[in-house]
C-alpha cells in the first residue's frame, strides 16, 4: 500500500496522493486556526451573554469546517464518476464470471444437501431400529413378568392346601417360563452393532471449500416491520441478523449454505 506523505510547510498543508498533490488553501489554514483561539477562549459559559457568543462560535465553526468539505467534494466528484465508469466496465467484464460462480456454488450446496439427506435418512432408520429393539426387549420382559406373578399366585394358593404334586408342577412351569425367556431375550450385541454400523454414505471431502449456514430473509409484511428495520434496508436487515436476530416481525428468515472458496 502507497504511503501519503503529508508536508507542512509555511501554512499550508500539502498531501501527495500517487500522482496528485492536495494543497489545502493557507487561508482556510488561518481561519480554522483563528477560530481554534476563539473556541479556547471560550473557557465556559455562565450567562446569557456567554451563551450568545457560544451560538455564534459553533455556527463559525461549523462553517469552516464545511468549507474544506465542500472543496474536497468538489476535487473528488470527477474522480467519483470516473471510478463509476470504471466499475461499470468492469463489473460488465465479470458478469459472466460472477454467473457461473453462482451457478458452481448452487451445484455444490443442492450436493451438500443430498448427501446431508442421506445421512440423516441413515440416522433415522438407525434410531427405528434401536427402537424396535427396545420396544421388544420391554414386550419379552413383560411376559415373562406376567407369567411369573400368575405362576407365584398358583404356588401361593397350592401351599395353603398342601398340594405337593401341584407345588412340583409349577416349580417346572416356573423354571420353563425362565428359560423360554431367555431363548427370547435380545442378544446384547445388536444395539452394539447397529451404532458400530460404518454409514454408507460418506461425508463430502472439502479440499478449496467451506459450508457455513447464512440467515436470508424476506419481507412477508412490510406494515409490521419494526422502525429501526424500516427502508426496509437490507445492510440493516443483515446487520442484525449477523448479530444473531432471528425474529423480525413482517419478514420471514431461514438460513441456507453459503459455499465459500479458501
Amino acid at each position: 500500500m502507497e504511503n501519503n506523505p503529508v508536508v507542512v510547510q509555511k501554512n499550508e498543508i500539502i498531501m501527495a496522493t500517487g500522482n496528485s498533490i492536495i494543497k489545502i488553501p493557507e487561508s482556510w489554514i488561518k481561519k480554522r486556526d483563528e477560530i481554534l483561539i476563539e473556541v479556547k477562549n471560550l473557557a465556559s459559559i455562565e450567562n446569557s451573554k456567554d451563551f450568545e457568543n457560544g451560538e455564534i462560535l459553533l455556527k463559525k465553526v461549523g462553517n469552516i469546517s464545511d468549507e474544506l468539505e465542500t472543496e474536497r467534494k468538489k476535487l473528488v466528484q470527477p474522480y467519483q464518476k470516473k471510478l463509476k465508469d470504471f466499475k461499470t466496465i468492469t463489473d460488465g467484464e465479470r458478469e459472466e464470471l460472477e454467473t457461473e460462480k453462482k451457478n458452481i456454488k448452487d451445484k455444490l450446496v443442492e450436493y451438500d444437501n443430498k448427501v446431508e439427506a442421506k445421512r440423516r435418512a441413515e440416522e433415522e432408520e438407525k434410531a427405528r431400529k434401536l427402537a424396535e429393539i427396545e420396544a421388544e426387549r420391554l414386550r419379552v420382559e413383560k411376559e415373562k413378568n406376567d407369567k411369573l406373578v400368575a405362576i407365584e399366585a398358583e404356588r401361593v394358593k397350592a401351599e395353603k392346601e398342601a398340594d405337593s404334586e401341584k407345588l412340583k408342577e409349577l416349580e417346572i412351569e416356573r423354571l420353563r417360563t425362565e428359560l423360554e425367556s431367555k431363548e427370547k431375550e435380545i442378544c446384547p450385541f445388536d444395539e452394539i452393532i447397529i451404532e458400530q454400523e460404518k454409514p454408507k454414505i460418506q461425508s463430502v471431502s472439502r479440499l478449496m471449500s467451506s459450508v457455513r449456514i447464512v440467515p436470508q430473509f424476506r419481507i412477508v409484511n412490510p406494515a409490521i416491520v419494526p422502525i429501526e428495520y424500516q427502508s426496509p434496508d437490507a445492510k440493516i436487515i443483515n446487520k442484525a441478523l449477523n448479530n444473531g436476530i432471528r425474529n423480525i416481525p413482517g419478514i420471514e428468515i431461514w438460513e441456507e449454505k453459503k459455499i465459500q472458496a479458501r
